[in-house]
């Protein structure tokens, strides 16, 4: 399992942090927030596609991936769930 460095700010496409980024609130408005035991296997694009349209709570740096809203891509219901 692997911990990804996540940036979101509102309005914009999460993505990755910069290399040596800390977990938290940054001077720019932008909030950085450490995703923990991501599948060793899970593809960068995938995680990121996977938090587009979430912000984090304020105070919240770390969310455990078991944690996150599972994926809503159709296949489960044929599309009612918007995904």
């Amino acid at each position: 399992m692997r911990t990804e460095l996540i940036l979101f700010q509102q309005g914009a496409a999460p993505s990755l942090a910069a290399a040596g980024s800390m977990p938290g609130p940054q001077p720019d408005g932008t909030v950085v927030c450490a995703i923990d035991n991501c599948p060793e296997r899970m593809v960068v694009a995938k995680l990121l596609e996977r938090l587009t349209g979430l912000f984090p709570a304020e105070g919240v740096t770390r969310v455990e991936f078991a944690d996150l809203p599972a994926p809503r891509n159709g296949a489960c219901c044929g599309g009612a769930c918007g995904g």
